[in-house]
Formats: C-alpha cells, structure tokens, sequence
C-alpha cells in the first residue's frame, strides 16, 4: 500500500481523482478512473471506440502525408517539369503518390483471349437463357457521368493494381449483359460477344485484367462492371478529397512501388493526361571513380 504523504501515494491519489467519464461526465468508480477513463455504458464505450479509430486514422494520414512529401522532394526536378507541363508550380499542384503495378505490359496471350471469350460466352448465354429482368439500373448512370478524367488518369499511372485480379473474366458478368439489354433491347449475344473480343488490346498488363492497357483500361465506361466504378483505393479517396477543395485541380502523380518511383504524370482539367518520359526524372549521382587494378600479366 502507498503511504499518505509519499510521491507514490500522490501520483496514484492524482490518477483516482480522474473521477469523471470523458464521454458523458458520470462519476466514475476508482478502478474505472485508472483503466480507460470511461463508465460502463455501451454508448460511452461505442464512444471510445470512435476517438481511438478517429486518433488512429489521423495518424495514419499524417505519416501518409510524410511519405508523399518525401518523394516529392526526392523528385523535385521531374516534378517542376511536370508542374510546368499543365501551367502550374510545384507549390499550386496537388500532390498525388499512387501504388505502381509493376508487371510488364506485354503482346495478350492467345490462350488468355480464349480463356477470356469462353468465360464471356458463358455469361452471355446464361443471360439470355432468361427475359431482360426489371433490375433498375439507373444508379449506374450517375457513376458513369461522375466518374473524374482524373481517376482513369491516376489508374493508368498505376497500371491498375486492384485491376489484376480481373484476370481472364474482367469483372463481367451476368448483371453486365443484362444491364445492356435493358438498354439495347434488340441486341443479339454475338453482337456482345463480338464487341467485347473486338475491344481486346493487342498489348496489355501481364496476367492482369484483359482490357488493362498501357494507357488504362480500354473499355467505355458503360461497358465496364460496377467494381471499376465503386472500388477507390486510399490514394484514390485522398485524391478525390483534394479535389474537392481545390480550385484549379492540377494534379502529379508519383506512381510509387516500395519508395522506388516508377513513372510521374500530370493532369488538369484543360490538358488531360500529360505523361513524362523517364528523362525527366533526376539524374542518378555519379558513381565514385574505381581505382585501376593490374597484375603482373598486365606487363607481359
């Protein structure tokens, strides 16, 4: 036991005054003073809950915000030739680090576009083996209008990370060809079928989706799955939050794969997509002169 009178007592005595729920402002027991500051009601630990994740997704923020100020400064000269590519500065653009999908983009396989037209085929018959449903598809207007130029952009930038696993099937599936026939009513499954292997690329993301190109992904937005309108990923949701408070929204893009960039691009509403060729990155430093090894052999 602490003695009155000694600093041990005091600090203990100083924490059992804490006597007041941080949430609702109950008096609190002692042991509940000295654990986590708060009474025993469900909405007070809801509460706590709430400030911790809050406390948690600030921090997460702020170490984010570190690590997309440490590769701009890394990249500063490429930056500034980026910056200067959509009318702007360094200090006016919003800066955007995004994750880079390494894998190459290469020649599409023949066994991947038959894999690819036998799972669409397959998808295609099941959907008209019934009647247009009366699904109400009408939300999906509003994502195909407010879907930004600036989002197809940092995809691209990306190579589609989240567009890999699409693999051979792209996202389609039922719910996709009857929300065609819904609004094309007369069209036949060869006509679908026909478009969709007609929209292939000649080249692109190795084993990733089928329509992930070099410059994105090549299909209208109406002709894609809701995934590629609804899924955002954290750099996307940061992004579309400095969109929405800033007034010209300039934009670079890092595209980053473990602290290593690997391709910056430009974008304003007035440009477009502006990508910078890899000369305009900073210039590796020098190496360190070697010193000239010689045998004797050398003098033979």
């Amino acid at each position: 036991m602490f003695k009155p009178g000694t600093v041990m007592y005091s600090r203990a005595a100083s924490k059992i005054q804490r006597r007041n729920c941080e949430s609702c402002g109950v008096e609190l027991t002692a042991h509940q003073g000295l654990s986590n500051g708060i009474c025993d009601k469900p909405a007070c630990h809801e509460w706590m809950i709430e400030k911790v994740g809050a406390e948690l997704i600030a921090r997460k923020r702020r170490e984010n915000a570190e690590k997309v100020e440490k590769m701009f400064t890394k990249m500063a000269p490429a930056v500034e030739v980026a910056a200067a590519a959509i009318d702007a500065t360094p200090e006016t653009i919003i800066r955007s680090k995004i994750p880079y999908q390494p894998a190459p983009v290469i020649p599409l396989p023949e066994e991947r576009k038959a894999e690819f037209e036998e799972h669409l085929r397959g998808v295609v018959e099941s959907a008209f083996a019934e009647e247009i449903s009366d699904t109400d598809f009408s939300y999906r207007e509003k994502l195909e209008a407010d879907l930004p130029d600036v989002v197809d952009t940092a995809c691209s930038a990306c190579k589609g990370g989240c567009c890999a696993v699409a693999g051979t099937t792209a996202y389609l599936e039922y719910r996709d060809i009857d929300r065609w026939r819904q609004r094309q009513p007369d069209v036949t499954p060869d006509e679908i079928v026909d478009y969709y292997v007609g929209m292939l690329p000649e080249e692109a993301t190795e084993d990733a989706c089928m329509f992930q190109s070099a410059t994105g992904c090549v299909l209208p937005r109406d002709k894609r799955n809701d995934q590629c309108h609804t899924f955002y990923c954290k750099a996307l949701k940061d992004l579309s939050e400095a969109l929405s408070t800033s007034e010209d929204g300039k934009v670079v893009f890092i595209a980053d794969e473990e602290g290593e960039a690997n391709s910056i691009t430009a974008w304003s509403p007035s440009t477009g997509r502006v990508p910078l060729e890899k000369a305009a990155r900073p210039a590796a430093a020098p190496s360190a002169p070697q010193p000239i090894v010689m045998s004797s052999d050398d003098f033979q």
